[in-house]
């Protein structure tokens, strides 16, 4: 009997031990599956999050050196070398300290100068990952002053005119791209009932408009923040008492010509983009109204019509809240146009034998005459210089030039001509393409390819409610004035 009792404990207890070890491996086996798939889900996570932050910073990275850009080409002689942090406010950006910090994210922008004219801003966003890795991306960008370098600032079309100004087609629109044969309205602006568009600029995601009303009660300057080119946001308006005919900015300033007798010439503070302020006026000699404006180095030149005051008038607005009247020209016939381009003042007029001027902006106030340029039967109403061998003219009576320019002051080529069928109010160009802002009735907007300059031929079009008076483009977008309530449209390619 013992024995056999002893028999049956032993194998009670080598069953009992087997499963007990059954038991232990399969808590095992769980323990490590969990671990393993703890650590595979703290992997895709922290993978993840890593992407995730890396996005992050291309884009707070991108945005910096945008936003230095912005900054520079407004306040060239007041930024110097060195890091900076930035700061944006009321729509505005600007430096401020030596750094911003978003979220996880340290910003900062490295500006250096390369020459008098040219400065490299680097974008740098920094941030600690995963295990306290120190990553960091950058962005940077080269700026040309082009306000020194190519005449900054200035007319590009008859009633809509600080589309170019004054610089090259790819500086202000960056790169075109996409289907431009079939353009569509992204948005559009209605500024109210008895208004009319009149011109158009963009700067650093906004939108500033200007236009004349039936009565003098009525704004007639706008500016609206388009970092949403789907939902323009009116941001302030002025109303400067006479309308506006065209304007050009520069900095913080806006500089208009207007049809007020009392005020052909006004200056407006945008340093604040929700509440604009017209700080000066000046009634210039005569009652001519003001057609065209341009800035160059500290001064405004100013076009008008024939009458027995000057018609080009150089205004000296180092001051910007005393602007003065520091030389006049009396050339004996109506302004129509005034385009400033490396050191050179552009002007069309009406003449018999010639229908552009050309002056010397290397000694300002004087401007002295170099010589002038005959384009045959039509009028010019714009201008716009994509480079020192490259000029597109719009047409008062509806064609559209395209110039090389030669070895003397007046001597051009004409590449190739194209008949826009109504009056070209304001181009500008980039890339293979011209954009046209026109009177014509069925195509107010035109997009002619310049791939073969010898054979312009028209691309694309749109036929909008009113005559297109101005014209601007900036992210492969084009922002076009109208002589219309409804007086903005936004337009992309297909």
């Amino acid at each position: 009997m013992l024995s056999f009792f002893n028999k049956q404990s032993f194998c009670r207890d080598s069953s009992s031990g087997q499963v007990l070890m059954e038991i232990l491996v399969g808590i095992s086996l769980l323990v490590l599956g969990a671990g393993l798939g703890f650590t595979l889900m703290s992997g895709a996570r922290s993978v993840l999050k890593d992407r995730t932050q890396s996005v992050s910073a291309n884009y707070l990275a991108d945005e910096g050196a945008r936003a230095a850009k912005s900054i520079l080409l407004g306040n060239w002689s007041s930024v110097g070398d060195g890091t900076h942090g930035l700061l944006y406010s009321d729509g505005i950006w600007s430096f401020s300290g030596s750094q911003d910090v978003q979220d996880v994210f340290t910003r900062t922008i490295q500006v250096t100068s390369i020459d008098e004219n040219k400065k490299e801003a680097v974008a740098r966003v920094s941030w600690m990952a995963d295990q306290g890795r120190g990553v960091s991306v950058e962005y940077p960008t080269v700026v040309t002053n082009w306000s020194e370098v190519l005449g900054g600032g200035g007319g590009a079309g008859g009633g809509g005119g600080s589309g170019g100004g004054g610089t090259s087609g790819e500086d202000v629109c960056g790169i075109v791209s996409g289907n431009w044969s079939r353009p569509r309205v992204i948005a559009s602006v209605d500024l109210g009932s008895g208004r009319s568009g009149t011109d158009i600029a963009y700067r650093n995601q906004l939108l500033y408009v200007s236009s004349v009303a039936s009565t003098a009660s009525k704004k007639d300057f706008s500016i609206f923040d388009v970092s949403s080119s789907t939902y323009p946001r009116l941001l302030g308006e002025v109303d400067t008492g006479g309308g506006i005919n065209e304007f050009v900015i520069n900095g913080n300033y806006v500089y208009a010509v207007s049809s007020d007798n009392s005020k052909e010439f006004v200056v407006i503070d945008v340093s604040s983009s929700t509440n604009p302020l017209m700080i000066a006026s000046k009634d210039l000699d005569g009652g001519a109204d003001g057609n065209s404006v341009a800035y160059y180095g500290g001064y405004a030149i100013v076009g008008r019509p024939h009458s027995s005051s000057k018609e080009l008038v150089v205004l000296n607005v180092t001051s910007s809240t005393s602007p003065v009247v520091s030389n006049e020209v009396h050339i004996s016939d109506s302004v129509l146009n005034i385009y400033a381009f490396q050191e050179k003042l552009y002007y069309s007029y009406y003449d018999v034998t010639d229908d552009i001027g050309i002056r010397s902006l290397a000694s300002l106030p004087s401007i002295p005459f170099l010589g002038s340029w005959d384009v045959g039967e039509d009028d010019i109403g714009s201008f716009f210089a994509e480079s020192s061998s490259a000029f597109s003219l719009g047409g008062v009576f509806g064609e559209l030039a395209y110039y090389g320019n030669g070895s003397s002051d007046d001597s051009f080529s004409l590449f190739d001509s194209f008949d826009a069928d109504g009056e070209v109010n304001d181009l500008i160009a980039s890339g293979d393409y011209i954009f046209l802002a026109t009177s014509d009735a069925s195509s107010e907007f035109q997009v002619v390819n310049k791939n073969n300059p010898s054979s312009l031929s028209l691309l694309g079009f749109l036929n909008l409610p009113q005559e297109a008076t101005g014209i601007t483009c900036a992210d492969n977008k084009i922002f076009l004035s109208l002589r219309s309530n409804d007086s903005v449209r936004i337009i992309g390619p297909e």
